[in-house]
């Protein structure tokens, strides 16, 4: 069973801030139809530059230390990760393809 949830944690935290952000793109952008290898390429790119945006920020939140003394701001930090930075992404890409 421990494999089946990490399996679970691996795709939240490496396809849903990719797909978040394209489809964000993808609401304001009209783009041609996708194959599925290409959404998913596309995808795990947009999660790609996510996490190089925000690798400091998961350096410090994956420390035991800090998970314990501080578990709210760990749960905030994660949404703000898998979430609102994609939205914030996806919009930013939508206004440099548009400008």
């Amino acid at each position: 069973m421990p494999e089946n949830i990490d399996a679970i944690k691996v795709l939240i935290a490496f396809i849903m801030p990719g797909f978040v952000t394209d489809f964000i793109i993808s609401f304001a952008v009209p783009r041609a139809k996708r194959t599925s290898q290409e959404t998913i390429l596309t995808t795990l790119t947009f999660s790609c530059i996510n996490y190089a945006f925000f690798s400091w920020l998961v350096l410090i939140i994956t420390n035991e230390a800090f998970y314990s003394e501080y578990r709210g701001f760990y749960v905030i930090s994660w949404t703000f990760i898998l979430l609102i930075a994609p939205i914030l992404e996806g919009m930013l890409f939508t206004w440099l393809a548009n400008s």
